[in-house]
């Protein structure tokens, strides 16, 4: 590796170890608030009853390969399999310290990618793709539009 290469290999690799290391502590966390019988019911455990499985359920993959618990189809929640394309495309379409944002075209393809692999739903890829190729001005055009619909604003 050259000594050019080391910086951006050691940026991956803490990357790699904090995104494990959250993961690990979502799922200490949810296995205290489902486990835990003081907690379990305490108001804080109530708000995050529905939550929580979403939190620990959206690295599963569809054909079972995925984790906390290698959940196959759908056995993932619902909710888990949207967070899970939402959060790729949002890791896609940003700048890290190792490379460029994908623009949303190319983070659409690995999306469909990772779809035709089994990883990801393809019903719901298919969903979000009009979306993700939307500008973001566009998108919270649309959240500001709600928002004064509702008397937010």
């Amino acid at each position: 590796m050259s000594a050019e290469e080391q910086p951006h290999a050691l940026i991956e690799h803490n990357e790699r170890v904090l995104a494990e290391a959250a993961d690990h502590l979502l799922m200490d966390a949810s296995g205290l608030f489902l486990t835990a019988e003081p907690v379990n019911n305490g108001p804080l455990s109530k708000s995050l009853r529905r939550t929580l499985p979403v939190i620990r359920h959206h690295h599963e993959r569809m054909d079972g390969t995925g984790y906390p618990d290698g959940l196959r189809g759908d056995a993932i929640p619902l909710a888990a399999r949207i967070l899970q394309i939402v959060d790729i495309y949002d890791a896609l379409t940003t700048d890290r310290p190792y490379r460029k944002a994908y623009t949303p075209t190319q983070a659409i393809g690995t999306l469909y990618s990772e779809a035709e692999r089994g990883w990801v739903d393809m019903d719901l890829v298919q969903v979000f793709a009009p979306a993700g190729a939307m500008p973001k001005s566009a998108i919270s055009g649309f959240t500001q539009g709600a928002e004064k619909m509702r008397g937010i604003s």
